[in-house]
């Protein structure tokens, strides 16, 4: 793995914020919803979720996430697997929980769903989840006559 594909990834995901959440619930029956995320360099990932939500009730009975992150026009995608945890300290919540705010999605006044339902009074608490993959593959689809030879997948992680 390339620091180059690191830099990819970490771009991909700052530009296709909104991915696709899969956990495991009760009997093992799966779960998936979309979450709005922040991505660091390291390519570890924040979301902020209901603490009533079945993704939390999840995540905190069994801490694997996998992501999924998609970008139809560039036929690309980001797959990974990780490990979750709430985060408990009310400093890193804080940090976190501003920085989710402070993202945009394509209108200034744009704010993460699950703020909405915080305001509206459908949920009486906000937790952050904190997922750190240990496996992560992007995979693009759109080759060019010159790359027909290239894999579709890399593994980044």
């Amino acid at each position: 793995m390339t620091d180059d594909l690191r830099t990819r990834a970490f771009k991909f995901i700052t530009r296709n914020r909104a991915g696709a959440l899969a956990t495991v619930g009760e009997e093992n029956i799966p779960d998936i919803a979309t979450v709005y995320c922040l991505v660091l360099r390291d390519l570890s990932l924040y979301f902020a979720t209901r603490v009533e939500s079945r993704k939390f009730r999840n995540l905190m009975q069994r801490p694997t996430a996998a992501l999924a992150f998609s970008d139809m026009r560039a036929i690309q995608t980001i797959q990974l697997a990780g490990e979750a945890q709430r985060v408990e300290s009310n400093v890193e919540e804080q940090d976190i929980f501003a920085m989710l705010m402070m993202q945009r999605h394509k209108k200034r006044d744009w704010s993460p769903p699950v703020l909405k339902l915080y305001e509206r009074g459908f949920s009486r608490e906000i937790a952050i989840i904190h997922v750190v993959p240990h496996e992560l593959t992007y995979a693009n689809f759109k080759a060019s006559l010159a790359d027909r030879y290239k894999p579709f997948f890399q593994k980044v992680i």
